[in-house]
């Protein structure tokens, strides 16, 4: 239906016919602010998306259209003037990290809409950028690998403001279905992990708090995490958080300011669980996998300190909830979602529950999106 509705208002700007892409969301399983530390990360691509109808047009701008905010934009190809619309500015950021490469586009009409929840945690903005990005390496015939693209995606966003890994738009770009991307940020390689999870399921509550990392205190935290590792590497010479042990981090506590050190501390355990989590999945052993996603959202929530009273009370609400095997907060945190693991035939008592619990607290209802597991961009037709 998306799809079709995408095409019909790039049908109104254009009689040009379309290439049509596809772009996923992605989740992350565990492995969270850690890969703007080089760590590891754990994410997938699902089946939510962005669909892109888009043609080379013979005008002197190039055509923006979004669907969910009913606008359109042109932006002149000479990028001299950046967009007053947030979505729009994603796309111009592309086009100008493009052209820093001497890759510079005939202007195109483009219309794109999908089914992702802004704001969720589901990384709307890594499948429009590296949606937008492949599109346009289809359609020019530049061969940018996906690796190139992801890297693209990053540098859009962090135009933009978001001084963000690399996590979200590896995943978009390298997600396969049945699979979880085990990433390690330090040098750009993965593995893959089977996701089967029997007659378990990947349910998303959404706290209905939206997020704008560039307006929370995202980049502080990236801050603190290389405040420590620029001075870590003059002590002892390491150029990522990736070779620090949690023993060797505690031999200078008294050196490094406390919030910082507690900071770093959990990325070093995130790290130590993403690993954890890979054996879990590649043994079936989903029970340990629901421990490790609840000891991601207590440091998530106490140590790193981006959760938010919404994201700790669904994880709380669920913990002793029989069926539920694991719940963490996902994404950039501040709002957005929480990722929980349960059984199918717990998933309508524990929404009802959630539903009552968290309308008596916040006066709403959290959204629930069951998720699975998708390949990542490429073209439909």
């Amino acid at each position: 239906m998306i799809l079709e509705e995408v095409l019909a208002a790039f049908g109104v700007a254009s009689e040009l016919e379309p290439a049509v892409f596809r772009a996923p969301a992605r989740i992350n399983l565990i492995g969270e602010h850690t890969d703007y530390n080089d760590g590891f990360v754990m994410p997938a691509a699902v089946d939510r998306q962005l669909f892109f109808a888009i043609a080379v047009n013979q005008k002197n701008s190039h055509e923006l259209m979004a669907l969910e905010m009913e606008q359109s934009v042109e932006i002149d190809p000479s990028l001299d003037q950046m967009p007053a619309e947030g979505w729009a500015k994603y796309f111009y950021a592309v086009l100008a990290v493009l052209a820093e490469k001497g890759l510079v586009p005939n202007t195109v009409t483009c219309a794109f809409g999908g089914n992702i929840p802004i704001g969720s945690g589901m990384s709307s903005s890594a499948a429009l950028t590296c949606g937008f990005a492949f599109a346009l390496n289809d359609l020019f015939g530049w061969k940018l690998n996906r690796l190139e693209l992801a890297k693209i995606g990053q540098a859009a966003e962090h135009r933009v403001g978001i001084k963000c890994g690399l996590m979200d738009q590896y995943a978009v770009l390298f997600g396969k279905e049945e699979q979880v991307v085990k990433l390690n940020c330090q040098t750009h390689t993965h593995e893959y992990a089977p996701l089967k999870l029997g007659d378990y399921r990947l349910v998303l509550f959404n706290t209905m708090v939206q997020h704008s990392l560039a307006d929370t205190a995202y980049n502080d935290r990236r801050k603190s995490c290389e405040s420590v590792l620029d001075f870590l590497n003059k002590k002892i010479g390491i150029s990522s958080l990736k070779e620090l042990t949690i023993e060797k981090l505690s031999e200078y506590k008294s050196e490094i300011d406390p919030i910082a050190y507690q900071r770093v501390r959990y990325v070093l355990e995130e790290n130590q669980r993403v690993v954890a989590a890979q054996k879990a999945l590649m043994t079936g052993a989903l029970t340990t996998l629901g421990k490790l996603m609840y000891a991601s959202h207590e440091g998530l929530s106490k140590e790193y300190e981006v959760s938010c009273e919404e994201l700790d009370f669904l994880v709380d609400q669920v913990r002793n909830e029989e069926g539920v095997l694991g719940a963490r907060m996902m994404g950039g945190g501040f709002g957005g979602c929480t990722l929980n693991l349960i059984h199918v035939d717990a998933i309508e008592t524990v929404q009802q529950k959630l539903n009552k619990s968290y309308d008596q607290k916040f006066g709403k209802k959290p959204d629930m999106t069951e998720v699975v597991t998708a390949d990542g961009i490429g073209r439909v037709r």
